[in-house]
Parts: C-alpha cells; structure tokens; sequence
C-alpha cells in the first residue's frame, strides 16, 4: 500500500494536499496553520534556509538573502540568489521548497511521505520538466507524474462528474498562463489542445500596480524611492501591493498607506483604474484562449464550461472579459486556488494504480478510482533533416498535441552513398524550421551502419514519450541492425549513445 502527496509548485505559493478518510483529496495546512506556503526561500546567517512567512518577514528586513518567483528562472543556470559567495539556482530553491513542504507535511500527516505529484505549467520545456524532477529527487521525493497545472486543476474541481462535453480550463497563475481544452466523456478526460503564455501571470499584475505607485510616490515626494536605502520600504510597499490587488477583487477601491522618513505615503486606487491599467495582460489571455480553441477547431457553441484557475482570475476582470469575447460566464463552482494541489492527489492515485498498487489514507484501504486521464505534447518534437535545399531544418515526428505516452518512428535517407554512419539532433520546434531556430533536446551517433553505393539508404528514428512527455530516442540501420540508443541529457543539451 502506498499514501501520495499532491504539491502544487506556484511561482507565489505551494500547495499540499492529501486524501482524507473518505479517499476525498483536503488540502493540507504547514504548521504555521496556513494553507499555502510562499514559494520563497531566506538563508539565514548561519547558511540555513527559512521558508514562507518567516522569510517574507526577514527578508523584507535583509533582501540580499531573499528570493521569491524563483519559479520564474526555471530552465535556467543562472543564479537567482547568491549569499555569503554560495549560488543557489532556481532549481536549488525549488529543492529547498519541496524539501521544506516535505518536512512540514510528515510532520502534519505524522507519515513518511515518499511518493508525489507535482504539477506544472503545461508548456515547460523538456528541460524545465527534467530540473523539476532532479529538485524533487534532491528533496527526498519520488515524483509519479508531472501533470500540467490545467490538468490537474480541471480532475481537482471533478470535471469528470459534471457532464459530458468540452471543457476550457484558463489558468493564470502567479507567473504563467495556460489554456487547456479537454474532453470529457463518462470519467474519462482527454486534453485536446494546449497554449501558453510562459511570462505572464499574477506578479505582471502586480508589476502594473506597483509602477503606478511608485509614479504616485515620485508626485509626492518629488523622487524614487532608492533600491538600496529604501530597500524597507519596497518590500513593505510590494507587501501593500499584493494584498491591495487582492482587495480590488472585492472592494471598489483600496488604500495603501506607509511611513516614509518623517512623513506618510498615502495613496488610493479604484477598480476601474486598476482594470485600466492591467487591461492589455487580460486581453493577452483572452487571445491566447482564443488561439487555444482554433488550434483545436472547437467553436465557443460548442464549449460546455469555462474554468477559471489560478488566485488571479478572482479578479472580476476575468469574468467580464470572458463573457465579452465568449459570452459565456465562468464555471460557478470552481475552486480557483487549490483545485490543482487536489486533482494531483486524484491523478497520483489513478498512476499508482495503474502499476499495481493499492492508495490508502492513513491506514485505510482506498477504493479504486474509476476515471481515466490522457494528456498531451505541448512542443513538437523531431530530427534535424536536410530539406530539398540541402538545409537542415526540423522535421517533426511527435506533433504538438500527440497523445502520450507515445512512440512514433521515421525513416530518414543518408546524404551520401557509402555513408556509414549519422549524427542525429533531436528538436523541439516547428515543421520546416532551420535548425537554429529551434531548442536543441540532444543528439547521438549511430556508426558502423552498412555501406550502400547502388540505392538509397534508409535509417529508423524511433521516438518514445513516457507519461511526462519525456523523451528517449534510438536509431537504427535496417539492413545490419547496428543501433544507437540514448536517453537525452536535457541539462547539457546532449546524450551519447554507444552504437
């Protein structure tokens, strides 16, 4: 029997949740009492690392040792803090992060909590999806299954008991966007089509914000505030803003107020301008919906519901623009905030079952799900081949929108007669793309294949996706089965194989 742990890895929070008694997925409070725990990360003096409020709070005091919407950098090398001449990536935060939800929640749950599902923005790259893994791993946690944030926020609201049809899940979370179509059918839900918006999300509403008053700041106290002198108030100010923009979900208006030097900043703003000002980021995910349902070639008659996910659509401007451009009012029941952290739950379950395992809470036996998911590629995937021109542009073998787990297999001709073996460069990116304008995955040498004069010479390219879209590739000469097979190193861009 084995227990799973759902996490939902936000750019603003983490999210924990777990099946209660009744095998019902229940978020799951840190030991501070709260729901969700900020995605920040505060090394103290000592070179150990705080987490959530304690670090907001101390970080506020000493940004130099603070880092949020590390989220944000996944996929990058790059540094997102160094303290005390230590680097720490965004893939050493999200570490740190899971290792703490790790230790807050076996402490809650009073279990070993060893097996989990983390969601993820659907179009992450390979890359980002593989430094998501090795964070997990590095954090004593053994993750199942990556399911996309819109998928697992569409099983965490039960879009399986809600009736047949098409449904469109538009999530915009702290840092990313994504709009996901699937459908339903009885309990099984199949995604049709995904698109995303990689840099736009919650905090970008914020940045709106926060601009506007530092404009404010500078009418009244005739300069900016200084980065490093001011360092305080920034912090205090973001602080202000996030729950100012909170309040404007609710209220006409919002005031926000701190001291500065021997004097008060002192500022309001209204919905209305604040619905001014952000208006272009909600036409942009209006857009990409849009986008979504044509590249599915799904008319908006045809679309059940609308789910609205992610802390940011609560703002009403959301509901507004959707019954602008769709004249259809969002779903009544969504659960915006924590219904990805709950579907992971269900979707951990469905996967252990598939390998053969009984899922219990506690000590209790669940029963088994009877519901069925099936996710799709979000990137196309292939080789670099030469075209009529000699050029080496991409050739997709994996579409976008592929099923997965999937394997597809294509042939490709050698350049030269006599060619005896084939450097192969895997790709993500558009059909007919010149090679450098698409993301490298990796690349093999198949050698030692047989020499051909009198005819054309014919390889295999076999492409396999496992059920996180990760890819493992081989090649093979049909005439002397020399092979080559790899499993893509998606840090460094490249994997050897050994023909």
């Amino acid at each position: 029997m084995k227990n799973i742990i759902g996490i939902d890895y936000g750019t603003h929070t983490t999210i924990a949740a777990k099946h209660d008694d009744a095998g019902t997925p229940v978020v799951i409070s840190n030991q501070n009492g709260e729901q969700a725990t900020l995605s920040n990360v505060y090394i103290d003096r000592d070179g150990s690392p705080l987490f959530g409020s304690e670090a907001f709070h101390l970080g506020i005091a000493d940004p130099a040792r603070y880092v949020q919407d590390a989220k944000r950098s996944v996929g990058s090398d790059a540094p997102v803090l160094t303290v005390d001449q230590k680097s720490f990536t965004a893939e050493d935060v999200m570490s740190l992060v899971l290792q703490e939800i790790k230790r807050s929640t076996e402490s809650s749950l009073g279990d070993t909590v060893d097996d989990v599902v983390i969601s993820r923005p659907a179009n992450w790259t390979a890359a980002q999806k593989e430094e998501l893994l090795q964070a997990a791993r590095a954090a004593g946690l053994n993750a199942i299954l990556l399911p996309p944030e819109p998928t697992a926020a569409l099983f965490g609201m039960g879009v399986q008991k809600q009736g047949d049809g098409i449904v469109v899940a538009i999530d915009v979370g702290g840092g990313t966007t994504d709009v996901s179509i699937a459908e339903v059918d009885g309990n099984s839900v199949a995604i049709r089509m995904t698109n995303g918006i990689a840099e736009l999300g919650g905090r970008d509403f914020n940045a709106v914000l926060l601009e506007w008053a530092m404009e404010r700041f500078e009418q009244q106290f005739g300069r900016q505030p200084d980065a490093n002198q001011d360092a305080v108030f920034i912090q205090d100010l973001v602080q202000k803003i996030e729950h100012g923009k909170r309040m404007l979900s609710k209220k006409n208006e919002t005031r926000i107020v701190l001291p500065y030097e021997n004097a008060l900043f002192d500022v309001t703003a209204s919905r209305d301008q604040y619905q001014a000002m952000t208006a272009p980021l909600v036409e942009r995910v209006m857009d990409c919906t849009k986008k979504t349902l044509d590249d599915a070639g799904i008319n908006t008659a045809d679309v059940r519901a609308f789910f609205l996910i992610g802390a940011q659509t609560l703002d009403p401007a959301f509901s507004e623009a959707l019954e602008k451009h769709f004249d259809r009012k969002p779903w009544a029941k969504s659960d915006p905030i924590f219904a990805a952290a709950k579907g992971n739950v269900l979707l951990g379950q469905l996967e252990l079952e598939k390998d053969g395992y009984q899922v219990r809470s506690g000590t209790r036996v669940l029963p088994p799900l009877e519901m069925s998911a099936r996710d799709i590629t979000t990137h196309p995937i292939g080789v670099a081949a030469l075209d009529e021109d000699k050029r080496l542009v991409q050739s997709v073998i994996i579409p976008k929108g592929t099923a997965i787990p999937s394997k597809r297999v294509e042939r490709f001709k050698l350049a030269e007669p006599g060619q005896t073996g084939a450097h192969v460069q895997l790709l993500e990116g558009t059909d007919g793309a010149p090679r450098g304008d698409c993301q490298p995955l990796g690349h093999f040498d198949l050698d030692g294949a047989e020499a051909v004069h009198d005819r054309d010479h014919i390889i295999e390219v076999e492409f396999r996706l496992d059920k996180n879209a990760m890819l493992t590739a081989s090649a093979r000469d049909p005439i002397n089965g020399a092979t080559a097979e790899m499993t893509i190193d998606y840090r460094n861009q490249q994997a050897n194989g050994a023909a």
